[in-house]
């Protein structure tokens, strides 16, 4: 990667004004998010709005990134890393949804259930050392998420208009890696998917989402390495393979730097504290 982003965010919450986002991010937590006003996003290249009081969760190692247009937004930003939340052990099919990539999103106004009060007291209570304050709020922050797990299907608005802008046009080609990164893909071929020249392709790609084509590739294809290693038990060099990478270092190499541990590793932790749980 090009960047260098936390492993995890630890268990935490954030009351915030919605951040400027420059690029494209990813981190190894289950990440809840929720505003009162409309939320525009590009989660594992799919473009979403989530609708006012609307939140939503998703497994937040697939690259994502806020797209902040017009006025700020209050928003609610939860993060539970992975390890914790699988000790959780919730519904087998909604953890699986998740870990497949899946944007879980909530069908109640989450004023309804907490008020702003009480986000703001879970995010200070979380900032305390006491222990015990600590595990009182991961509880309610289980109640919160299993509530939006729970919730029927939602259909979130599409972002996008007839206008290609550059946003848009960047939106599409993060959209055809997310579908392809399985694939040996190049750049031409990303380019070719919105029907413009590789150069044109990567000047705006970086513009928009602030990386480079070649780096959201391979966060694209390590997001898909990990879903494979903690819902199947496929090789290593077969999930190196089926993830897109063309050879079995380059995939050591880039899984390695990114999660700060060999993929075997990655897949062995995971699956300890699930048994565990």
């Amino acid at each position: 990667m090009t960047i260098t982003e936390p492993a995890t965010y630890g268990l935490a919450c954030q009351n915030l004004w919605s951040p400027t986002m420059v690029q494209a991010h990813q981190h190894n937590d289950i990440e809840l998010n929720y505003a009162r006003d409309p939320l525009q996003y590009l989660i594992g290249g799919r473009p979403l709005t989530l609708r006012p009081g609307q939140a939503a969760v998703f497994w937040a190692a697939q690259p994502h990134q806020l797209l902040v247009q017009g006025p700020l937004v209050q928003m609610t930003w939860l993060t539970v890393p992975l390890a914790q939340f699988l000790t959780w052990r919730l519904a087998a099919d909604q953890v699986r949804r998740l870990l497949d990539g899946e944007v879980i999103i909530g069908t109640r106004d989450v004023s309804a259930l907490y008020s702003a009060a009480h986000l703001r007291q879970w995010e200070r209570d979380l900032a305390a050392p006491d222990a015990d304050v600590r595990e009182l709020v991961a509880l309610e922050l289980r109640a919160f998420i299993t509530r939006v797990l729970q919730s029927p299907a939602a259909s979130p608005e599409r972002t996008g208009s007839p206008v290609r802008s550059v946003l848009s046009q960047a939106a599409e080609m993060a959209n055809f890696i997310a579908l392809h990164c399985h694939e040996p893909l190049r750049v031409k071929d990303v380019a070719d998917a919105i029907h413009v020249h590789p150069h044109h392709a990567m000047m705006i790609f970086k513009q928009a989402l602030g990386r480079t084509i070649n780096s959201y590739l391979t966060s694209s294809r390590i997001a898909v390495a990990q879903r494979i290693l903690l819902t199947t038990d496929a090789s290593v060099a077969e999930v190196g393979h089926r993830s897109g990478f063309g050879s079995l270092s380059r995939f050591y190499e880039a899984f390695t730097a990114d999660c700060g541990v060999p993929p075997s590793a990655y897949r062995r932790r995971h699956a300890a504290i699930r048994l565990a749980g």
